[in-house]
């Protein structure tokens, strides 16, 4: 919900320091504008609608990952987003359609 919340807010410096995983920091110019491609459209975020989470595991390199699927009602839509964080709770991988 945090992570949800931040990027709607558009507050991407504090999703950098404090959420995401060394790789995927580096990346949050690409993440802040492919964000705004898909939220845009559906205008301002309303509310979570469902939470699932589910564990995972890298099957070459035996990482488990914990993978939370939030679906979250706009103005004008509906925004799936993945979101997959490692043990240490850093987002390591975030999807959004």
């Amino acid at each position: 919900e945090e992570i949800v919340s931040l990027v709607n807010e558009g507050d991407f410096e504090t999703l950098r320091r404090e959420k995401l995983g060394a790789a995927l920091a580096e990346m949050t110019e690409e993440l802040e504008k492919g964000a705004e491609q898909v939220i845009n459209p559906v205008g301002d975020f309303k509310e979570i609608q469902a939470i699932t989470v589910t564990g995972t595991k890298d099957k070459d390199t035996g990482t488990e990952y914990a993978v939370a699927v939030v679906l979250a009602q706009h103005a004008d839509g509906k925004v799936q987003y993945t979101i997959s964080f490692d043990t240490a709770m850093k987002c390591v991988g975030f999807y959004m359609k």
